[in-house]
């Protein structure tokens, strides 16, 4: 590898030996042509890393939910469509999952904004439909019944194709569920 680089090195250098013998250049020409080349290369190699630094900071910057992704190629539309059901529920930071029935209850978000809840409540088979949507910042999810005016608005906290988690407030009560496909 090294003895190819230097004999591609060695290369051009005959190639811009011949160049500056059939122009005929003098050395004061072939230094300002060579010092011409190199501001050229490195007005190009800041413009690259000018452009790799801005896009590092603020992909940093701007990543919308504290636990993730970092980045994705999927839309949050995508990536919340999906059918979900409970594996963690956490409230005012403890674990309360055991004190839920999780396994009878399911939430489907489609793709056309609509969802479908279903749960069993003291041995009744339980359905609610309605409508979602992210807020402008596609930082909250607003969930809407069919029927009512009402709104839920949930806190996203993670959003990838195999997790979700919300957060909803109510009062001085914090929810937060981590959902996983089901």
């Amino acid at each position: 590898m090294v003895l190819e680089l230097i004999m591609d090195l060695e290369c051009k250098k005959n190639i811009y030996i011949n160049f500056f013998i059939q122009k005929k250049l003098t050395l004061p020409q072939i230094k300002k042509l060579l010092f011409t080349k190199f501001i050229l290369f490195m007005k190009n190699l800041f413009k690259l890393l000018s452009v790799v630094i801005i896009l590092s900071v603020t992909s940093i910057g701007c990543q919308k939910y504290d636990d993730g992704p970092f980045f994705s190629f999927l839309p949050k539309k995508d990536r919340l469509a999906n059918e979900w059901e409970i594996e963690k529920i956490i409230q005012n930071g403890s674990d309360v999952t055991s004190y839920y029935s999780t396994d009878n209850l399911s939430i489907e978000y489609k793709k056309d904004g609509t969802y479908k809840t279903t749960y069993i409540l003291l041995g009744q088979p339980l359905t609610e439909t309605g409508d979602w949507e992210f807020d402008s910042k596609k930082e909250n999810l607003i969930t809407t019944p069919d029927g009512s005016s009402s709104e839920t608005k949930f806190k996203i906290l993670k959003l990838m194709n195999k997790e979700l988690w919300l957060e909803k407030e109510d009062g001085s009560n914090v929810t937060e569920t981590h959902y996983v496909p089901k």
